[in-house]
């Protein structure tokens, strides 16, 4: 069962990745279309321009941490594992105060906080389809925890 959790929390952490990564590029560039220059300027640092790379590079890590925690997770079982899912939407939407709060143009900082939810939405989405997979096998070991161990 455990190489069952590793490659379902390997895949959920792919599309995850590939999800969040693919609608946050969207997001880029519909933005730097409407004008939004991704300029940020980091306390102690000169401005720094935001692009593509770095907006994959932050999807990636993102959801490389958070596979790290799902797989933890997995091996409580599938309540875990959900609430997993819906602990990456609760981060992706408080971090979006940080592009708010952030010295930054208006539309780069509505840009980059839209990018932290959809993340946190495109994480909490494929978790919880794949948290299907991991299905105990009766309902006495979905109370106790051990479902998918």
């Amino acid at each position: 069962m455990l190489s069952l959790i590793w490659r379902t929390a390997l895949l959920a952490a792919l599309l995850a990745a590939l999800l969040a990564s693919g609608l946050n590029l969207i997001v880029l560039l519909l933005a730097r279309r409407l004008g939004a220059g991704f300029l940020i300027e980091p306390p102690g640092a000169g401005p720094m321009a935001g692009g593509a790379v770095d907006v994959v590079l932050v999807c990636v890590l993102a959801v490389a941490l958070g596979a790290g925690v799902l797989w933890r997770a997995a091996l409580r079982g599938r309540r875990a594992w959900r609430a997993t899912g819906w602990a990456g939407l609760a981060v992706g939407g408080a971090s979006m105060a940080v592009p708010l709060t952030a010295p930054a143009a208006a539309p780069t900082s509505a840009a980059l906080a839209s990018m932290h939810l959809i993340a946190g939405a495109a994480w909490c989405a494929v978790v919880l389809v794949h948290a299907k997979a991991l299905a105990p096998r009766s309902a006495h070991e979905d109370r106790a925890g051990v479902g998918a161990s």
